[in-house]
């Protein structure tokens, strides 16, 4: 039985101040309300940063420098398998994100990421973030 290769998906997690970007999709959409890091699927030919750059451009009319890349998490239920690959950003504009493709965003402290309802793709990060200071990657 041939393995099902999982869909490369990338994201940023944004950082400002102390603070992280965290945003809300659609009703419509797949995972309606569920928070998640911005971002979205590789297109073909694409690299993970061209694909970054080019989704937030999209989703929130934000550019970025990405910092550093973190380890990939890998996601599969019923409906979806993917490779989410993530990457430390911080904003390279002055003014701040438009959600174009999501019903919220906020830039919230480590401490309040609890309290948001996280896509399942999304909680190993949410996780991970929760070991390491996020001040430090600024």
């Amino acid at each position: 039985m041939q393995k099902e290769m999982p869909m490369d998906v990338v994201c940023g997690i944004i950082v400002e101040d102390g603070l992280f970007l965290a945003t809300r999709r659609a009703p419509e959409r797949s995972m309606p309300l569920f928070w998640e890091f911005p971002g979205g699927k590789i297109e073909p030919g694409e690299s993970a940063e061209d694909a970054l750059h080019r989704e937030l451009e999209e989703e929130l009319k934000l550019k970025v420098e990405i910092l550093h890349s973190l380890e990939p998490v890998t996601h599969k239920d019923e409906v979806n398998h993917i490779r989410l690959i993530p990457f430390y950003c911080k904003p390279a504009q002055e003014n701040g994100p438009v959600p174009i493709d999501h019903v919220e965003i906020r830039w919230i402290k480590l401490e309040e990421s609890g309290q948001l309802t996280w896509a399942p793709a999304d909680i190993p990060l949410v996780r991970k973030l929760s070991k390491i200071q996020i001040s430090n990657h600024e």
